[in-house]
């Protein structure tokens, strides 16, 4: 999509990277908004013309706010080293003041969620079970069917402190089967019966305070949506046998949400609980007894314009110009200010002016202090609350990219105390459910089981290997069976799969 014309503000060279600031030229460049981690191509003439001698790809490392410019600047980020004739002729090119038109090729932060998950998979809980799946499911029979028990159960049977891959998993009466695209009720109401069932055996334990958590994931938004709606319009099983509403929270780009998810997407709960945390804010600035900055802006235009009048009036009465005065007057002040003041009532009146002017520069500062001060204070109030509400949530449903957001953020707190030696798992998650599984690539699956707690955890894996994989363009990586979700690679190994037995539409 075209983007703009942008003009470099500054070059730098760090390393082998050169990082470049840009400014918009467009007026109306705010609608077209470009974000961290976008892919630019970056032309020297229009994308109309067909013509692109010289050309070159950047990467946007953020957004910077200038306040003297009122606009924002992008850096973006190249790399020219052993580059090609075109990419000499470019670099020499990128100088200050010099133009360039900008389009957004793709974001890669996905890309980038992948690469650290598969950096960090020493890490995930799992890994055995992932890496050596028939290895891991012929040799922990007496687990899987055990699987179904409390979490004293998994830990009894897997000593080495986490339950093995459950994601092809079967027992006598509940089952977490592979099924079609969209077959969701019954797995997870077995799910979260099972999960609370947990909770009232170890209530009395030190884990208490603490409830089961499942992170709910798909490859698509649309899936996502699809499984808000499930459990919001119909509930979940309790280990009672009666249906009940968990608390849900959708995580995501606002832009990608379906409309009906809106009431527990995290935007959303945030801005409710801002909304009284505001009123006490704004209290408090009543109470201090200074003015919004626009009220007091506003008052200091008028005041100043007072002054302009009285000193032209005083001006004017030294030189006698009485036809200039008399149009002041009745341009200013028609009702009030038209009797005649000497020379004395003018400065009189005009040194007034002048302190309630300084008065006003002073409650304005003041203002804009505090306006400052309320800004980042909100700033941080959503941040705690966003980190709160992912904190309490039974059930957190994202996208499979989407854990690698705000969520791992949270989570990643947990994982670095564990890591220290001070176990605190409460933010992490006691399972995982994955659906659309067989058509995630298996970079993306790995991201939300970074968030499973070490012990005694599920993963429950749902897909149809039978439809279209994910789409790989790449010839080398379709070479090297990249479009191969793990989901179908476990199924391939001889990990236990076993199929549903009713069909939800």
């Amino acid at each position: 999509m075209y983007y703009g014309s942008l003009s470099v503000l500054s070059v730098e060279r760090i390393d082998d990277f050169h990082l470049v600031r840009f400014v918009h030229d467009d007026s109306d460049s705010t609608s077209r908004s470009l974000f961290e981690n976008d892919l630019l191509l970056l032309t020297k003439e229009a994308p109309e013309n067909a013509a692109h001698d010289v050309h070159m790809v950047g990467k946007v490392e953020r957004r910077e706010r200038e306040n003297k410019r009122r606009s924002s600047i992008l850096l973006i980020r190249f790399y020219f080293l052993n580059g090609s004739l075109r990419l000499n002729q470019a670099r020499r090119q990128l100088v200050d003041r010099s133009k360039w038109h900008a389009c957004r090729i793709m974001s890669i932060t996905p890309q980038l969620r992948e690469f650290q998950a598969l950096s960090s998979i020493k890490d995930i809980p799992i890994l055995s079970a992932i890496l050596k799946p028939v290895n891991d499911s012929l040799g922990n029979n007496e687990s899987r069917e055990l699987g179904l028990g409390s979490s004293r159960d998994w830990e009894d049977q897997n000593h080495s402190g986490h339950c093995q891959w459950l994601a092809c998993f079967t027992t006598r009466n509940k089952g977490y089967k592979k099924s079609s695209e969209g077959t969701f009720e019954n797995k997870d109401a077995a799910l979260a019966r099972q999960l609370n069932e947990d909770v009232g055996r170890n209530e009395k334990s030190v884990e208490s305070s603490f409830r089961r958590r499942v992170l709910i994931c798909a490859q698509s938004n649309a899936a996502v949506d699809e499984l808000v709606s499930r459990i919001s319009s119909q509930g979940l099983y309790g280990n009672d046998g009666k249906m009940y509403k968990p608390y849900l929270v959708r995580v995501g780009n606002a832009k990608t949400v379906h409309p009906n998810s809106f009431p527990f997407f995290i935007d959303t709960l945030v801005d409710n609980r801002l909304a009284g945390e505001r009123m006490h804010l704004s209290d408090s600035k009543k109470d201090s007894g200074i003015g919004s900055s626009a009220a007091l802006r506003s008052n200091l235009e008028k005041l100043v314009d007072c002054i302009r009048f009285y000193e032209a009036k005083r001006a004017n009465l030294k030189d006698g110009n009485l036809d200039l005065k008399n149009s002041l007057e009745d341009e200013l002040h028609e009702e009030d200010e038209t009797k005649q003041m000497s020379d004395s009532e003018l400065e009189v009146t005009l040194k007034k002016l002048y302190e309630e002017k300084k008065q006003l520069f002073k409650d304005l500062s003041a203002a804009q202090v505090q306006e400052k001060k309320t800004s980042e204070e909100i700033r941080a109030m959503k941040l705690k609350l966003r980190k709160s509400i992912l904190k309490e949530a039974e059930i957190v449903v994202t996208t499979l990219s989407g854990c690698g957001g705000d969520l791992y953020v949270v989570c990643s707190e947990s994982m670095s105390s564990y890591k220290f030696a001070c176990p605190s798992e409460h933010t992490l998650f006691d399972a995982v459910v994955i659906d659309e599984a067989a058509q995630a690539l298996e970079p993306a699956t790995l991201i939300p089981l970074q968030l499973l707690k070490s012990n005694g955890t599920k993963c429950i894996m749902v897909g149809d290997p039978k439809q279209l994989p994910a789409t790989v363009l790449s010839n080398v990586a379709s070479k090297f069976l990249y479009e191969c979700s793990m989901f179908e690679r476990l199924q391939r190994a001889g990990h236990p799969v076993t199929m549903l037995t009713k069909q939800v539409s």
